[in-house]
């Protein structure tokens, strides 16, 4: 170890003056006492193995940064907290090595945080809280999409990936996500099957809207304004968008929502500010709603994965083992 001792830094907290292990990861050394952490699963030294300071030595492949946010966790240094958020770089360490090193009691808190942003059914969409209020204030600590797809792969949280899939189409687009791919990035394959999701979801979007507003409703007295209107609104949108939010709240029809308050008489024939009566408005919400509901179902097999009751018994396995 004498070249160690030139080349290594001794953690600033985590090198304890009473501690019986010596974890090197990277540059960095830890000093620990290993039955107090819940390391049982690390790979230790033997006690006869050569000693620095005294300890066995263990040499680790895990980053350095992410073990000390990890043994942090392990000694009660830091906690998750329900309505608190936690930087993603703390975050992803602990839910990665506490997989990696079967830590159960910090998986499932780990697991916990991450699903305040991955809705778990249909009902939850919307309801899910936003990266700052998760991860904290600081944008440039948030998650890319496609290392949210790493790190649930790698922690066999499949369960978690087909949102994240879609979250990754709505926000990067289809060029970011074409440039991704032809740049050969390490994630290529995620990349190519958010593209080929990505088209689903666009013809899925699309037919949506054109089912829902292809026929009026029974006791419309100006079918065919409504129509027209609402393909109207359908083209004036429809040049400002791609077309894969399938699963948005509304989705495109977010201006039938408002201005149709305090309307007598459902049957009458009237007009607010270019909107459809109130009849159509109705049933085309309440279609599109159904439609969303339904695409929900679907989203696993779109991401090429099986479906979502085969997806959630698999995570109940898992966290049986």
């Amino acid at each position: 170890m004498a070249q160690d001792r030139d080349t290594c830094e001794r953690h600033p907290e985590l090198y304890m003056s009473d501690g019986t292990v010596i974890l090197v990861a990277g540059s960095t050394l830890f000093r620990i006492h290993p039955d107090t952490s819940h390391l049982t699963k690390f790979p230790l030294a033997p006690t006869t193995a050569n000693l620095y300071d005294g300890c066995p030595v263990s040499i680790l492949d895990d980053n350095s940064e992410d073990l000390g946010y990890f043994l942090k966790a392990t000694m009660g240094l830091c906690h998750f907290e329900s309505d608190q958020p936690m930087s993603y770089p703390m975050a992803s360490a602990i839910l990665r090595l506490s997989s990696k090193y079967g830590v159960q009691c910090l998986r499932r808190k780990a697991m916990r945080h991450f699903q305040r942003i991955i809705p778990q059914t249909y009902n939850d969409i919307g309801q899910k809280e936003s990266f700052d209020e998760v991860f904290g204030p600081d944008k440039l600590e948030w998650p890319h999409p496609f290392q949210l797809i790493s790190l649930f792969r790698e922690c066999r949280l499949r369960l978690f990936l087909p949102w994240t899939y879609y979250i990754a189409c709505s926000l990067l687009g289809f060029e970011n996500l074409v440039v991704q791919y032809d740049n050969g990035n390490p994630n290529a394959k995620d990349t190519g099957i958010a593209l080929l999701g990505w088209r689903s979801l666009c013809a899925i979007t699309r037919n949506i809207r054109n089912a829902v507003i292809m026929f009026s409703a029974q006791d419309c007295r100006a079918d065919s304004y409504c129509n027209d209107a609402m393909r109207l609104a359908w083209m004036r949108k429809a040049a400002d968008s791609v077309g894969c939010q399938a699963m948005a709240q509304w989705g495109l029809f977010t201006f039938l929502a408002g201005g149709t308050g305090g309307l007598k008489d459902e049957k009458d024939f009237i007009f607010n500010n270019g909107r459809p009566c109130l009849l159509c408005t109705k049933m085309w919400l309440k279609q599109e709603e159904d439609a969303r509901a339904a695409i929900w179902s679907q989203l696993p097999r779109i991401f090429e994965f099986p479906d979502w009751k085969t997806l959630q018994l698999e995570q109940e396995e898992l966290r049986s083992d």
